[in-house]
């Protein structure tokens, strides 16, 4: 906090002259003295009655919880995912019946060899 210092009092306060006692009427000079008398005073019993501030006193309990509030709304849908692995193959079956009967290859040699 800054105090009012003489030039500020000085400047609010305006005196035409000296302090004329027989005056029945507020005079500049005067108020001016009174004003810095009572600035001094004050700053004096700040500065005796100021001390050092004490150890912080202990901490309180910590208070109720508070209620919860209500539930919000559902949150967007998510994507599917990626595709997973392929799986297992399949049995390709049972094997089917044998075709007629033809001519083998060791045959077919053989009778090539016959003509």
């Amino acid at each position: 906090m800054a105090l009012l210092t003489d030039e500020q009092i000085d400047e609010a306060i305006i005196s035409s002259g000296p302090f004329n006692p027989a005056l029945n009427k507020t005079q500049g000079a005067k108020l001016r003295q009174l004003l810095k008398d009572f600035r001094d005073n004050i700053t004096a019993e700040i500065n005796n009655h100021a001390g050092t501030p004490g150890p912080a006193g202990p901490e309180g309990p910590q208070g109720p919880q508070g209620e919860t509030g209500a539930q919000g709304p559902a949150g967007p849908k998510g994507d599917a995912g990626a595709q997973g692995p392929a799986g297992p193959k399949g049995d390709t079956g049972a094997q089917g019946p044998a075709g007629p009967g033809g001519t083998s290859k060791a045959s077919f040699n053989f009778y090539q060899t016959i003509i």
